[in-house]
């Protein structure tokens, strides 16, 4: 009998309870049950310990990967999950998305086979019904060398900005540092400077944003916006936001270049009818908008490379708060090339399409919506192409014989609850368990 994996976690999920128990332990089978409940700080270790909903729809969603591509692929199965557990962050987070990535395609429409070992670059053959062959190559584009800078020096200073809260006695406060242009360690470092100062201004009455910098900070109370707010925990958001490196573009063309040269090279003996398709993973700030113009221009400035297809992915846990409902949207843009055309005309007159793609949890979506920055109900600022640095905890008051709300609103913010009577804190803060950032489906994530 197969254990019963299902039933200790919140599972937001509906469907059949049988299929989704199998998911979970089809995981349990190809990474050793022993080894996923061990204490390790392995992102799958971690997420695996967690029991909340969310986490409970990406251990799914990877389960059903792991589960179909077991059937289909077994030795090509157990390589990945060999380089999951032991290879480093960089090689475990590919090989997670290579599962995920071919685990997208509809066998209704197509058959998929995974490459054979030792061919970098080239990870997989979709056969369509026609028998003709879309050959894949699967790329990690995660967070580049400028983004992870970015966000270290904004989580140092949200640091200090909490630190300073501390020091002058205030009880809650959100800041929103909108910098207009790339940051760099010397404008963190006047950041840090001028934080103090302008929680000297709020304390005076003034709200901020009057300093002459490469950056508008505003600093405001969080009472306002949670009006239950306990006084026996200090609140916080801190939101930095910044735009692109001006490189960011070389580097993502030159993952199209090295991904087009690859696949090439393990292809270029083909013969029949086939393309070539590129799979890009975007990190979770990128502009999938801005990405699909990048490589519509790469496809118009290299009309000879030899790839046909460059499919871009992201995926996201979307929230409407004025429901109070998430939905995990996996995002995903076509761009094809001039080759391409002539691929989809068949003989016979008909077109060929690519096959359709298929996800167990979430919808998919051809439409990013703008990630806007607003006050007050203004229009507000399109920071679509900006990095952004988003944490906050906050401490709502709860009181007794009542059921206390703990949640994950949005990406980075936390909601806890602290409970007291009468001016008295009755008991330490509850809070949720479960990661602060979640882009569920695209890579396993936990927070530090």
């Amino acid at each position: 009998m197969t254990k019963d994996y299902l039933s200790t976690r919140q599972c937001p999920v509906q469907g059949a309870e049988a299929e989704l128990k199998a998911k979970l332990a089809a995981l349990a089978l190809a990474f050793e049950e022993a080894w996923l409940e061990a204490e390790g700080t392995h992102p799958l270790q971690v997420l695996w310990r967690r029991q909340d909903g969310l986490a409970c729809i990406e251990l799914l969603n990877f389960g059903d990967a792991v589960e179909r591509l077991h059937k289909e692929s077994p030795s090509w199965l157990a390589g990945q999950v060999h380089a999951i557990k032991t290879g480093d962050a960089g090689q475990s987070t590919g090989a997670v998305f290579e599962i995920l990535a071919l685990n997208l395609f509809s066998r209704q429409f197509c058959r998929v086979t995974p490459a054979p070992e030792g061919m970098p670059g080239f990870d997989g053959t979709l056969v369509l019904r026609d028998e003709s062959r879309v050959f894949v190559s699967i790329k990690n584009h995660g967070q580049s060398r400028p983004e992870q800078d970015f966000l270290k020096e904004s989580a140092a200073f949200d640091a200090e900005f909490k630190a300073q809260l501390a020091a002058q006695g205030f009880n809650d406060a959100e800041i929103n540092v909108l910098a207009h242009a790339p940051m760099n360690a010397a404008a963190f470092g006047t950041l840090k400077t001028d934080i103090g100062n302008c929680l000297k201004d709020l304390k005076a009455g003034k709200m901020g944003g009057e300093l002459d910098r490469p950056f508008t900070i505003q600093i405001k109370g969080m009472a306002p916006q949670y009006p239950s707010l306990s006084a026996f925990g200090v609140s916080s958001c801190c939101r930095v936001m910044a735009p692109i490196a001006p490189n960011e573009q070389a580097n993502f063309n030159d993952a199209i270049r090295k991904g087009c040269e690859n696949l090439y090279k393990h292809t270029k003996n083909e013969t029949g009818d086939f393309c070539r398709m590129i799979i890009l993973r975007l990190s979770n700030t990128a502009s999938i908008a801005k990405c699909h113009v990048w490589a519509d221009w790469y496809f118009r400035e290299y009309p000879e490379e030899p790839v046909d297809i460059i499919l871009l992915y992201q995926c996201a846990v979307t929230t409407n708060a004025g429901t109070d409902t998430s939905v995990l949207t996996h995002y995903v843009s076509v761009v094809t090339g001039s080759r391409f055309q002539s691929w989809q005309k068949k003989e016979d007159g008909s077109t060929r399409r690519l096959p359709t793609m298929s996800v167990l949890v979430g919808v998919i979506s051809g439409d990013q919506p703008k990630l806007l920055l607003t006050s007050n109900g203004s229009t507000g600022v399109d920071i679509s192409n900006y990095y952004m640095y988003q944490r906050a905890d906050v401490y709502l008051r709860a009181e007794p014989d009542t059921v206390a709300k703990l949640s994950n609103p949005a990406a980075g913010i936390l909601i806890h609850a602290i409970f007291e009577k009468d001016g008295v804190q009755m008991m330490p803060p509850l809070s949720p368990k479960f990661g602060r950032d979640k882009i569920l489906g695209s890579r396993l994530t936990t927070s530090s």
